[in-house]
């Protein structure tokens, strides 16, 4: 877990990240078609309009778990990486609870897709400086 490397116990939640907050913003679906059918952008629990999901669920603890492991080398984050951390987190919960957010996301596809890939590089980066 060293500085200016990303570390190996973070490919997984580089990979789920993205993936999670591109299917929390409707950029993209996943669908099984066997055993019934599921979509995994579907909502497990909707409270009060908002809809907690897989994605949500998942954008989130792959985010924690970037955090949590870089807390193993006592990470000591400067003001920007903080900053981007807090990004990172509310960008898709606030896409969920804020409906200001989730309208300006809305508003254009380009703000989706550009959203998404900004907080794939984002956490990238927060991954490779700590």
């Amino acid at each position: 877990m060293a500085r200016d490397v990303i570390d190996k116990i973070d490919y997984a939640a580089l990979w789920v990240y993205p993936t999670f907050v591109s299917m929390v913003f409707g950029v993209w679906s996943w669908n099984l078609e066997v055993l019934g059918g599921y979509n995994f952008s579907s909502a497990i629990y909707s409270a009060g309009g908002v809809d907690f999901s897989v994605p949500l669920i998942g954008a989130t603890t792959s985010v924690l778990w970037i955090l949590w492991t870089n807390e193993f080398d006592g990470s000591n984050y400067s003001d920007m990486e903080k900053l981007t951390i807090v990004g990172t987190l509310l960008l898709p919960i606030g896409f969920e609870f804020i409906p200001a957010v989730n309208e300006l996301l809305s508003s254009n596809d380009w703000f989706l897709i550009g959203g998404t890939v900004l907080v794939t590089f984002a956490t990238g980066w927060i991954s490779y400086t700590e």
